[in-house]
């Protein structure tokens, strides 16, 4: 149970900084009066569309998951609204939602997969979020700083979804949790969505991070066409 805690935390964690770091945030003028802070000019954005059922679900898992709800993460000291409340606080109108943690148990191939959608983004940060697809080396770079116990290292083969992705692949230099896994982070129009898998060094995965992905695109598509 320690094995599945670390995962979900490490990939909670790891959105968080890959989000929040490089899109622009809110920029607030401390001189000026209280009453007239000055705000980024931002393109505004289609909110009218409903993602909330747009969700990753046991039913596009194969047999053996079980999802983990929010009061099970709670029993491990995790409180995944908070987290997702600190992404959205870097940026102008998209909130991340639908959070979805599944884990498929075994003594040597435990597999947890997440996945969560953050929307709208105005064509500021679309435009930011592309560069950092573009530039793979620099959302590692990042990420190996802020977690010094894993190793990060781009994905040089992925499989292109929406307008921009990038790829991620992680494992970790604790000898006595080792993991290993991979982020695929893409971009359709205003919607970024964000997929993890992680699995212990050597077992075989359920099912991969490009195939969630690939999963959600759809979802995605149908409420945009």
């Amino acid at each position: 149970m320690k094995f599945r805690t670390q995962i979900i935390f490490t990939g909670l964690v790891l959105m968080l900084l890959m989000l929040s770091c490089n899109l622009p945030v809110r920029s607030i003028n401390t001189d000026s009066d209280p009453e007239s802070v000055s705000q980024p000019e931002y393109i505004s954005v289609n909110s009218a569309i409903d993602f909330s059922h747009v969700r990753l679900e046991l039913s596009d898992l194969p047999t053996g998951f079980s999802e983990m709800s929010e009061e099970e993460m709670a029993q491990y000291g995790f409180d995944p609204k908070s987290l997702l409340a600190a992404i959205s606080s870097s940026l102008a109108k998209a909130e991340p939602q639908n959070l979805a943690v599944f884990v498929k148990p075994g003594i040597t191939d435990t597999t947890i997969v997440m996945s969560f959608l953050i929307q709208p983004l105005t064509t500021i940060e679309k435009g930011a979020f592309d560069l950092l697809a573009r530039n793979p080396q620099q959302a590692v770079t990042m990420l190996s700083n802020a977690a010094e116990d894993l190793t990060f290292t781009p994905q040089t083969e992925i499989e292109s979804i929406g307008d921009a992705t990038m790829g991620v692949l992680f494992t970790s230099k604790q000898s006595t949790i080792p993991l290993a896994g991979n982020l695929v982070i893409y971009r359709r129009d205003q919607v970024v969505q964000i997929s993890m898998i992680a699995y212990m060094q050597g077992g075989n995965p359920a099912i991969s991070a490009t195939e969630i992905a690939r999963i959600m695109d759809s979802k995605i598509k149908a409420l945009l066409e």
